[in-house]
């Protein structure tokens, strides 16, 4: 094998783990991993990589919890936070 062919094979496997967080996304509610087209609401919230710099929720999650924005995202979080601490 050719040392060109060993960089292209690395430049693609890089290239995927790389853009998977965003292909593949974990919604925030239910912590499902679903393809893109499957989310209704995805937004980058920091700068980075991983799946923690993204908040996404998917349609179904969306329509149960009445989702339209990341401010609805966070008022449900913060809800969920509570009722958990109470507990």
């Amino acid at each position: 094998m050719s040392i060109t062919f060993f960089f292209f094979i690395s430049f693609i496997l890089l290239s995927i783990l790389f853009f998977l967080p965003a292909l593949f996304p974990r919604c925030s509610c239910c912590k499902k991993f679903k393809p893109r087209p499957f989310f209704k609401l995805h937004a980058s919230v920091k700068i980075g990589l991983g799946y923690s710099v993204n908040s996404s929720v998917c349609s179904k999650c969306s329509i149960r919890y009445n989702i339209n924005s990341l401010d609805d995202l966070k008022r449900l979080k913060e809800i969920k936070r509570k009722i958990e601490t109470n507990i």
